[in-house]
């Protein structure tokens, strides 16, 4: 009798170390040391993975409206200006604002006002005056000053002397001044276009080379008065104009005359070199203010500090602007267009068809480490000098809109809403390349000072997101979430989801490091099944490893949750699948 001895072949295995971990990445296929989902992770301790640090809450506010940086932290409560956590000056509205750097002043929007960080006192841009009773016009000279009239009569002075000034009435319709030359023993008409317009608190407020709208003037004569004009001086009570029909027999009324300096209606606003810049979608154009000088935008004297205004052809609304290397760049949906120049005569306005910025999401326009970013319809850019690239693939199919974005250090915040409406806050580590997902915070007027970025939250409270300043939040619950395990490596020949056999999940080993009082959790799901069972749970017990305990269970696909509360540190994860045989 023979026995016949059946050979048993060894199963098949496959093991796979991480020891880089590369963050967020939500699509189907994914790399090993990849997640496909995470929450409240952080790539600060690459190549580990990490939760990130617990935020600090700065301040509770009342009834916020916005938050700024420039020389110090500003935010709005209410109607109240804090700098530097100092009640310092009042807005007109109360209403949330825009905020623009320029100088040591802060602008502020719809307000149109300028918050001096020195003085911190509050200006208005705009400005609006009434004359309701005398308005009186006559020539004058440029400075404002009257000529002194040596003489009125419609006859000829006798014994007249070298530069003496007579005031010809002679036609009742046309006086005319005129000044006698001694070397020609003639007189010769004095002429002049500048205009000194009379009435209480006229030019209240105004300066020299202010650009003012007039109306009111109701002589058919002096018509010319309404309108566009420069200040050429200006007093509590006068301005001096340009005014070639006004005769020296002078022009008075008692109707109300207005004068007003205005700012044009923009939906973007940014400053570059000393300029503020902006556009408007209601007339399609583009606006710079005058050099240095955020309250005139039509001040066109044909110098180089002059303002500037040019209608923009292309299709669609304006999404966005900002400064960026050494440019004013317009963006938008499907379009940037970019502004070269250094003064209004060689402005010069581009126009680059490629992937501009989504609707809604002006404030992601962001830059981290001289690289601008940005939220597209589909994507995230990433913009140096000549093209937008992508670099948001790894946030998968997923569609976000309204997204808002903060800088610190190496690190881009984008806040934005998914596609049911919540909102969340990713983080990008520009250096590592790696997008990490956080939670539902709403970051409201992000902006960054010192090493920190400041932002604030539904509940009305300062928030740094880095932990740097403020009480630290309570410990942060943190989340990852690996793809199917067994057919997330990209370097592996064997690929479990090309496999017709079923696997095993056989052995899980992690490297790690729990500070005190934090506790970790690991939790599976095969075959992408609604519930998630735990298999393991531990305390903080320092650096070490540990072997995750797991029931072998025939299945198709698997996928494990790790998840925690407080500071951990992960080295490596290993995970060893074995073929399960035949599977249906």
């Amino acid at each position: 009798m023979s026995l016949e001895l059946t050979m048993l072949q060894e199963a098949k295995t496959q093991r796979d170390t991480a020891r880089t971990f590369y963050g967020y990445n939500h699509r189907n296929r994914i790399g090993n040391g990849e997640f496909f989902d995470t929450l409240n992770t952080t790539s600060k301790d690459f190549p580990l993975l990490s939760p990130r640090s617990p935020r600090g809450i700065v301040k509770q506010l009342t009834k916020p409206h916005g938050l700024y940086a420039l020389n110090g932290l500003i935010y709005v409560d209410g109607k109240v200006i804090y700098y530097n956590d100092k009640p310092t000056a009042y807005v007109d509205e109360d209403s949330d604002k825009t905020f623009v750097g320029m100088g040591a002043e802060v602008i502020i929007f719809p307000d149109k006002i300028a918050f001096n960080t020195y003085t911190r006192k509050v200006r208005h841009l705009e400005q609006h005056n009434e004359a309701t009773t005398l308005v009186t016009a006559e020539l004058c000279r440029v400075d404002g000053t009257r000529y002194d009239v040596d003489k009125t009569s419609s006859t000829e002075p006798e014994n007249p002397f070298h530069g003496m000034l007579w005031l010809d009435t002679s036609d009742p319709e046309l006086w005319e001044l005129k000044i006698y030359s001694e070397a020609e023993h003639r007189w010769g008409a004095v002429s002049t276009t500048y205009c000194r317009l009379n009435g209480m608190s006229l030019g209240y407020n105004l300066k020299d080379y202010d650009s003012v709208d007039i109306q009111g003037i109701t002589g058919e004569d002096v018509q010319d008065l309404n309108g566009s004009h420069i200040v050429y001086k200006a007093g509590d009570d006068f301005i001096v104009i340009t005014g070639t029909s006004v005769k020296w027999k002078g022009y008075h009324q008692y109707e109300t005359v207005t004068v007003d300096r205005k700012l044009p209606d923009m939906d973007f606003i940014c400053q570059h070199e000393n300029r503020l810049w902006g556009c408007s979608n209601k007339t399609h154009e583009i606006f710079c203010s005058a050099l240095g000088d955020p309250t005139n935008w039509s001040r066109f004297l044909g110098i180089s500090t002059d303002s500037y205004v040019a209608t923009v052809g292309s299709p669609g609304d304006f999404t966005g602007c900002i400064s960026h290397g050494g440019y004013v760049l317009f963006f938008k949906e499907d379009r940037i267009h970019k502004m070269y120049g250094s003064q209004p005569s060689n402005f010069q306005l581009t126009e680059i068809v490629c992937r501009g910025c989504a609707k809604g999401s002006h404030e992601s326009l962001c830059s981290v480490n001289e690289v601008l970013y940005w939220k597209n319809r589909e994507d995230v850019c990433a913009y140096t000098s000549s093209m937008p690239a992508g670099i948001g693939d790894n946030l998968g199919d997923d569609v976000y809109v309204n997204a808002s974005s903060g800088a610190a250090g190496r690190f881009l915040y984008m806040n934005m809403d998914d596609a049911s409406g919540k909102r969340w806050m990713f983080t990008y580590d520009t250096e590592k390349n790696v997008w990490h997902k956080q939670d539902h915070i709403n970051a409201r007027w992000m902006t960054s000072f010192d090493t920190s970025l400041y932002c604030i939250d539904d509940l009305g409270r300062i928030i740094d997101l880095t932990g740097n300043q403020g009480e630290p939040e309570k410990p942060v619950h943190w989340m990852v979430e690996t793809g199917d395990l067994g057919i997330d490596s990209q370097n592996n020949s064997y690929v479990g989801s090309m496999s017709p056999d079923a696997r095993y999940l056989s052995k899980i080993q992690v490297r790690l490091d729990l500070d005190t009082g934090s506790h970790i959790a690991f939790a599976v799901q095969y075959d992408h099944q609604d519930e998630w069972k735990e298999v393991y749970r531990m305390a903080a017990n320092g650096k070490r490893s540990i072997l995750v305990p797991i029931i072998p269970r025939r299945h198709d696909s698997i996928r494990m949750r790790i998840y925690g509360v407080g500071p951990c540190k992960v080295y490596s994860f290993a995970k060893t699948v074995e073929d399960g045989g035949f599977r249906e």
